[in-house]
């Protein structure tokens, strides 16, 4: 859901970007079960091998414009 039209509704202030990648952020918490605030949920994302949706909308731009 939250890459549909990625390419052209892309958010370009820090705040929208902030926005997205806390749901991303929400998500790999609640998909390892670790909600303690000690838990660094950059490490979560990495242990899950995903990318940040940011580097997402920026690929998917990018094969766009090719």
């Amino acid at each position: 859901m939250l890459e549909y039209s990625q390419t052209v509704w892309d958010p370009y202030t820090s705040g929208g970007v902030a926005k997205i990648e806390s749901v991303q952020r929400r998500a790999a918490r609640y998909t390892l079960n670790r909600y303690h605030r000690t838990s660094s949920v950059s490490a979560m994302i990495a242990e899950l091998n995903w990318q940040a949706l940011a580097d997402r909308r920026m690929v998917a731009g990018l094969l766009m414009f090719y």
